[in-house]
């Protein structure tokens, strides 16, 4: 940290755990965080998920906090699928 405050040029660091999940892992638990649980059907590039139940408290409570569940999700689906924890190990 005390390095990267350091530089002379402002830019972006990730720290992550260099940790790797599946696609499926991260949805499930995305969805998981919105109440929404999710059944799989098929194999490999023709697996699907589809919705088995959804707790519905948990969307009213994301509401009342002005949150479109889609959007935080689509949100938190693209920024980790975008970010690589390359740069701060490279500097």
């Amino acid at each position: 940290m005390w390095r990267i405050l350091q530089h002379n040029k402002a830019e972006d660091f990730v720290f992550a755990t260099g940790e790797t999940h599946t696609i499926r892992e991260f949805t499930e638990v995305a969805f998981s965080e919105l109440g929404i649980e999710l059944e799989w059907q098929g194999e490999g590039v023709d697996e699907k998920g589809t919705i088995s139940a959804i707790d519905k408290s948990k969307l009213e409570e994301l509401n009342q906090s002005s949150i479109h569940p889609i959007n935080l999700f689509l949100l938190t689906l693209l920024l980790f699928l975008s970010i690589h924890p390359i740069t701060a190990r490279q500097r």
